[in-house]
């Protein structure tokens, strides 16, 4: 559930360094898989990512999404 991520203020995010290609590569393995499964959550949220749409820039909801994340 992460509700241990969720639960976090603005302030006390963590910063994910991305490698060359834009991927998460750290600080640290723990961290990089927290925020992919946080990514996966945020993916499957209908009112967040409804199926309906097959282009990511194209969801009305896109402005939410990179505000959540």
């Amino acid at each position: 559930m992460l509700q241990r991520v969720h639960a976090r203020s603005r302030e006390k995010r963590l910063v994910i360094v991305l490698n060359s290609l834009g991927q998460p590569a750290g600080p640290t393995k723990e961290i990089v898989q927290e925020f992919k499964f946080f990514l996966g959550m945020v993916a499957r949220d209908s009112e967040l990512a409804p199926l309906n749409y097959r282009n990511f820039p194209s969801l009305p909801t896109l402005d939410k999404i990179l505000d959540y994340v």
